[in-house]
């Protein structure tokens, strides 16, 4: 395994099992490249980049739909 990994990780859960999920693979901790995940509703945008800024990535984008929003963060 290469000590530094980049590419994509795509996530499409809630955020308790967003967080969840993170935190059971700290091999994933040191990742570079695009964080992109979906499932999340409008009311947790501000905890979700909150959650992912703590561990080095940074906001992108933002989509909507509905109650419904994707967010893509760099690192």
């Amino acid at each position: 395994v290469p000590k530094e990994r980049q590419g994509t990780i795509l996530m499409n859960m809630i955020y308790s099992e967003q967080e969840q999920a993170w935190k059971s693979h700290p091999e994933l901790h040191d990742f570079k490249g695009d964080l992109i995940i979906s499932g999340l509703l409008k009311k947790h945008k501000k905890k979700s980049i909150e959650f992912w800024k703590e561990y080095g990535w940074n906001f992108h984008t933002l989509i909507a739909k509905g109650e419904w929003i994707l967010i893509h963060f760099k690192r």
